[in-house]
Formats: C-alpha cells, sequence, structure tokens
C-alpha cells in the first residue's frame, strides 16, 4: 500500500463513523435498568447477610471464650461482668450454685439472645435473679431489649 493509499484508509467519513452509536429504545432502556437494579440489589442482599452471619459467628466465639476462661475460676458472687473485644458479658451463677450461664449483654447479629451453655430445666443451667441482682446488672452494662426482657422473666 502507498502513502496515500494509507491516507486514504485513515480518513474518517464523519457521515459514517467506524462504530456507530447504539441508540437505546425505551422499552431496552427499561430492561438494562430492571436488570442492573436486580444485580445490584441481589449482590447488597448477599454481602448483607454475610456480613451479619460473620458478626454473629465473632459474637458467638467471644462468649464461648469468655466461658471457657471463666470455666475453671470459683466464685460465691451470683453475678460477674466480664468485657470482652468491646463486648459485655454477663456471668450468672445458676440454680445449683456451681455452674456458671453466660450471656451477652448487647448481641448485634443473628439471635439477640446468646447464652452459653444452653439453659435446661435440669437446676443445673438454670437461672434465678433477684431484682437487686437485675438492678446491678442494669448498672453496669447496657442490655439489649431481648436481654433485658429475658432478665426481667428471671426472677
Amino acid at each position: 500500500m502507498n502513502p496515500e493509499e494509507s491516507a486514504q484508509v485513515a480518513v474518517i467519513d464523519d457521515k459514517h463513523p467506524p462504530f456507530p452509536a447504539k441508540q437505546w429504545s425505551p422499552t431496552g432502556m427499561l430492561k438494562f435498568l430492571f436488570i442492573l437494579t436486580l444485580t445490584i440489589g441481589g449482590a447488597g442482599w448477599w454481602f448483607y447477610n454475610f456480613s451479619e452471619e460473620e458478626a454473629s459467628k465473632r459474637e458467638w466465639s467471644i462468649l464461648q471464650t469468655t466461658e471457657l476462661q471463666a470455666r475453671n475460676v470459683r466464685s460465691s458472687e451470683k453475678v460477674l461482668f466480664q468485657s470482652a473485644a468491646e463486648m459485655d458479658c454477663v456471668g450468672i451463677l445458676s440454680i445449683d450454685g456451681v455452674h456458671r450461664i453466660w450471656l451477652l449483654a448487647r448481641a448485634a447479629a443473628g439471635e439477640r439472645i446468646k447464652i452459653m451453655p444452653r439453659l435446661q430445666a435440669d437446676g443445673q443451667h438454670t437461672i434465678r435473679i433477684t431484682k437487686d441482682e437485675y438492678a446491678a446488672i442494669k448498672e453496669h452494662v447496657e442490655l439489649a431489649d431481648e436481654v433485658n426482657t429475658f432478665l426481667l422473666n428471671s426472677f
């Protein structure tokens, strides 16, 4: 190809651009926006649920660690408080006076009442508190509404 021919190839015709702009019809634009909304909404839902699940796992882990560390600590105190990773845990001596039940004061994700070990009606894993103990708990930590209701039902 000589230089004159290559110059002619490089010339862009104003009437016929090399890549014609696509014209969107109103229904085509609506379909595109609908699919885009579903995609973004689905991704947002997935990330939200994933992060809530991860937060719940972290809370359970903190509660498990607190319960494990306090398992061999013998204390005659009816109520103990432990803070771990900026979360408040409350340990309440069970009815049998040997076992301690731990609960997370303010669970942010998943189940709103996180208790370890699970409560049972066997005396070892059953709690009862007095109004004075409830007042001491309220004074020391901020309770989630569900935990507050649970403790009110433990009189």
